[in-house]
């Protein structure tokens, strides 16, 4: 995010008014904000990339998590949830079906559990 647009949100923020496009009035707004970021903020403001009234403001709750590829065990339950949220034609799709049985999960889980749920994807 630019320094510009870091300013702009944190005056948001600090005033809760907005004015809209086209408008000329400010508008009150409730907003609430969640930064995700895989930068190292403390760096980025230390070089200057961030300001630091900004990352203040930010880091007030951080929650850290491993990169994904670091947590191959978190895969199945995302698989899962995110082909049960498809439409049944997406969900029967030939990658889902090679994701579901052919991924790195597999002998985490072990073949009693693969695929036995209720909204485990379908193949044929």
């Amino acid at each position: 995010m630019s320094l510009r647009a870091q300013g702009t949100l944190l005056r948001v923020l600090e005033n809760r008014t907005v004015v809209p496009v086209g408008e000329t009035r400010e508008q009150r707004v409730d907003i609430q904000v969640l930064l995700a970021t895989n930068r190292d903020l403390k760096a980025a403001a230390e070089q200057g990339a961030i300001k630091s009234d900004f990352l203040d403001r930010f880091s007030t709750q951080a929650i850290s998590l491993r990169p994904l590829r670091e947590r191959l065990e978190d895969l199945p339950a995302l698989v899962q949830y995110f082909v049960s949220t498809m439409s049944g034609a997406a969900a029967s799709a030939p990658w889902a079906c090679r994701w579901k049985r052919c991924g790195p999960w597999r002998r985490t889980l072990g073949p009693a559990t693969c695929g036995s749920s209720p909204a485990s994807v379908r193949c044929s």
